[in-house]
């Protein structure tokens, strides 16, 4: 992906804009567009990831509480 933007990228700034520069703007575009929607689905794995996690810690903090309670646990009093 980053090969294909630089690629992209290499032209002449002094040179007018013309036909080709804008499909060279529209394929910039797409490939960037590629590359956020490809960073932005990482971040989303790996925050559902940790909220999986998350929610699994707590799950077993609440067994376990439910557990110790119904026992006769009782927390201590300060």
């Amino acid at each position: 992906m980053v090969n294909e933007l630089k690629s992209i990228l290499e032209t002449d700034p002094g040179k007018p804009m013309m036909a080709t520069d804008r499909r060279r703007d529209d394929q910039l575009k797409a490939a960037l567009k590629e590359a956020l929607k490809e960073w932005l689905d990482g971040k989303l794995a790996e925050f559902g990831r940790w909220s999986i996690l998350g929610i699994g810690a707590m799950i077993i903090a609440v067994a376990t509480w439910l557990a110790l309670k119904f026992a006769g646990w009782q927390p201590p009093v300060h």
